[in-house]
């Protein structure tokens, strides 16, 4: 016998808090692509006119419809960005992008090569 069988998370959520617990929309990500040297982030918002930043470098609004889009020459650390808004905040990966291109590049010592020997 299953004892929670059929009662959905959210119900079980009321009654163990003894009453509704507010849910806070949340940024919404449709879509985050690297290609030809361009990043390409779309995504929703609770409301319109919220603003939006990516990486806390490239800041835009959501329009009247909610929507949001970044199209910068980016390419993100790790290929993962942070989108925010106020006190939210959203991780995305980033389709199309090499973590290892992605990565800083190394850095040398004085008098040290990069080549192999």
């Amino acid at each position: 016998m299953r004892l929670f069988s059929g009662v959905t998370p959210v119900v079980i959520l009321i009654a163990a808090t003894g009453g509704i617990v507010p849910v806070i929309p949340d940024i919404k990500v449709n879509d985050a692509v690297y290609a030809a040297g361009k990043l390409t982030v779309t995504g929703e918002m609770p409301k319109a006119d919220q603003k939006v930043a990516l990486d806390g470098r490239y800041f835009t609004k959501a329009n009247e419809d909610r929507q949001f889009r970044f199209e910068v020459g980016y390419l993100p650390k790790g290929c993962i960005i942070t989108l925010s808004s106020g006190e939210r905040s959203r991780f995305a990966v980033v389709r199309g992008c090499d973590v290892a291109s992605s990565a800083p590049a190394p850095v040398l010592a004085h008098g040290s090569s990069s080549v192999s020997q």
